[in-house]
Parts: C-alpha cells; structure tokens; sequence
C-alpha cells in the first residue's frame, strides 16, 4: 500500500514539474509579446526576459531536465527492495 502511494506521489510530482516547466514558458512568452505593448518595448521593465537575466530560458529548462523525482526514485529503490526479498 505504501509503494503504491509512493507511485502516485511520483506521477503527481513529475506532473507539477511539467506544469511549472510551461508556467515558466508561457511566461516568457507573455514577456516577449504583451509587455512590449504595455511597457513602449522598454527592456528594463522586463524581468524573466531581461538582458540582465541572461540565458534564464535554457537554465530553466536545463534545470528541468536535470531535477530527479524523488518519489520516483524512492518507487524504484521499494521495487529493488522487494525483489531482494
């Protein structure tokens, strides 16, 4: 009972990752087109796209690709567990 909520707990976490992943973008996104309306194209009033922020898309999605699920690993570490038994 206890792995089978570890699984659930890891499908839920991995999807709230994917969420925030696309919150990010589309956030971005929102910098890139709306906010130059609204700000008269000035860059200084941007903060996720800002000349300032660098390469903040790619940290972020590398940061993504790279975050390890720790319900997921704890599932498979269960799963190795038990086959031992």
């Amino acid at each position: 009972m206890d792995r089978d909520s570890i699984v659930n707990n890891a499908n839920y976490h991995a999807q709230a990752t994917q969420n925030t992943k696309e919150m990010v973008t589309l956030l971005m996104a929102y910098e890139d087109s709306a906010l130059e309306y609204f700000s008269d194209n000035r860059m200084e009033e941007r903060i996720l796209t800002h000349p300032k922020a660098g390469d903040l898309k790619e940290r972020v999605q590398t940061a993504m690709a790279n975050y390890k699920n720790p319900f997921a690993e704890t599932a498979i570490w269960i799963k190795g567990e038990m086959l031992d038994i």
